[in-house]
Order: structure tokens, then sequence, then C-alpha cells
């Protein structure tokens, strides 16, 4: 199944191009290039928004609930599995007579400072756990719904600004002729370029988040493509842990 998947990138990668091309050809210069240039755009002011927004949203509103449920969690299955405030009360119980009373007042503290050690433990790896786990998972779901959200408003508002200057096509723009067309085929190229980038960004936090364990999108069908791999090995914004 890996190989035909490999396939059906490469394929897509060259069906993108192929029409993007085309349809920037027959439009022209002006018009796609505004289009373009909003892209880039766009993908940089809602790359760098979503990713100050999800910190903030995360440590405004998750962390601190995300950590207290956890701490509190830790604590009670700590003091659920492990009876140790009944063991020492039975071993003071246990002791002579005249110690007895001694025993139960050490113990006693001693169970205390088992309560407050046991308290720190639970924060500590309550903390570890939010640090390295929930925190890179949380803020990564939130980058990439945020992305798609401010991307979308971005380029709807650059696709209303190019529709003014559809009028300006190949055909109007004097003194130019058939380079502009060919002009508009090159910013055609380059956008079916960005969107492959885009495309190659998801298919990376799939592979992450699934853990590369799906059966149709994992590692092994990457390598068994040849223009999607090489596409997708020269974006510097995969994730590949």
């Amino acid at each position: 199944m890996d190989s035909w998947v490999g396939l059906f990138l490469d394929l897509g990668v060259l069906a993108i191009f192929i029409s993007f091309v085309v349809i920037y050809y027959k439009k022209g210069l002006l018009s796609p290039l505004i289009s373009f240039a909003g892209a880039l755009l766009s993908i940089y002011v809602a790359g760098y928004f979503s990713s100050a927004f999800a910190r903030s949203i995360y440590k405004n509103y998750i962390q601190e609930r995300v950590f207290n449920t956890l701490v509190l969690s830790l604590n009670d299955n700590l003091t659920r599995n492990t009876d140790w405030p009944q063991a020492l009360e039975n071993a003071a119980d246990s002791a002579p007579f005249l110690i007895k009373g001694f025993v139960r007042e050490k113990f006693a503290v001693l169970t205390d400072d088992l309560r407050e050690a046991l308290s720190s433990a639970s924060r500590q790896v309550a903390e570890t756990a939010v640090d390295n786990i929930i925190r890179p998972f949380a803020t990564g779901i939130l980058t990439m719904a945020l992305f798609v959200l401010f991307f979308t408003l971005l380029m709807l508002l650059f696709k209303y600004l190019s529709r003014s200057a559809k009028g300006l096509d190949g055909k109007e723009i004097p003194f130019i002729g058939g380079l502009n067309l060919v002009l508009g085929a090159v910013i055609g190229f380059l956008y079916a370029l960005v969107l492959i980038f885009l495309v190659t960004c998801a298919v990376s936090v799939f592979i992450f988040l699934t853990g590369g364990e799906n059966r149709v999108i994992n590692n092994n069908s990457l390598e068994r493509s040849n223009i999607f791999r090489l596409l997708y090995n020269l974006n510097p914004f995969i994730i590949t842990d």
C-alpha cells in the first residue's frame, strides 16, 4: 500500500503544479501577483500571530487548570493506593505501653511529613508532565487551528483585492503581450509551491500526532514517493520528532 500512496502523492503534486500554471497563465500577471503576495504575507502573519496567541491562550486559560487537575489526580491515587497512614497508626499501637504515647506523637509528625512529601512529589510530576507533554501538544494544536483561521481570513481579504485587478489581464496590458501571460504562469507555479508547502506541513503534523502509525499516511509511504518526498524534505518547518 505504501508504494501506491507514494505514487498518488506524486501525482497529486504534479496535478497541482499543472493546474495552477495553466489557470494563472490565462489570468496574466497582475491579479495573480496580488494573490500570490497576499498568500505569502498571510502565511507570515498567520504563523506569527497564531504562535503568539496559542502561547497566550495556553498560559492564561489552560496551563493552571491542567496542572491542578493532575496534582489532585496524583494525590488521590497516591493516598488511595498507599495506606501508609493506617500502617503507621498500627505500628504505633503495637509499641510497648510505656512508649506508646511518644511513638504515636512522633508518627503523627512523620505522617504530616509524608503527606507533604507526597504532595510535593505530585506537584513535581505534574509540572514535568505539563511542561514536556501537555504544553507542546496543546500549543501545537492551538497554533495549527489559529493559523488556519488567520490564514483563511487574510486570504479572503487579498482575494477581494485581487478581484479589483482582474480587468488588467494579459490581453489589456500594453507593450507586454505574451510575456504577461508567461509571468502569470510563473506566479501560478510559485503559488502551487506555496500550497504544497502548506500540505507538507499538515502531513508532518498528522504523522506527529498519529505517531507514524497510520496505515495510509506514514513515513514509509512518504519514502516511496519521489517529488513529494523531495519537497517535504526541503520544507524547514516540518515536524521531524
